[in-house]
């Protein structure tokens, strides 16, 4: 049996599951939960065609990059609000 979680915690855990940020970064949108895991990641038209693999690549992981940066601030700013003094 897993213990259920104080009200604010799961409430805190539902927020960050739900939570999306995306980033752009040239060709690439890549978007990310709460948590930092990769849900999307979109190309603009044509960039296969145009855009050589290893700046795609190096586009890719920097749109995952600032997706995930961004969405570790929100994940902060959330945890603070629940837990002062501990998540800063």
């Amino acid at each position: 049996m897993t213990p259920e979680l104080p009200p604010p915690l799961a409430e805190l855990g539902r927020r960050l599951d739900h939570h999306r940020t995306t980033a752009a970064h040239g060709n690439v949108a890549a978007e990310v939960n709460g948590h930092g895991n990769l849900t999307g990641l979109r190309l603009a038209a044509g960039t296969l065609r145009r855009v050589h693999p290893d700046v795609l690549g190096r586009e890719i992981v920097s749109a995952v990059a600032a997706a995930r940066a961004a969405a570790a601030e929100h994940r902060r700013q959330a945890m603070s609000a629940v837990l002062p003094g501990i998540a800063t």
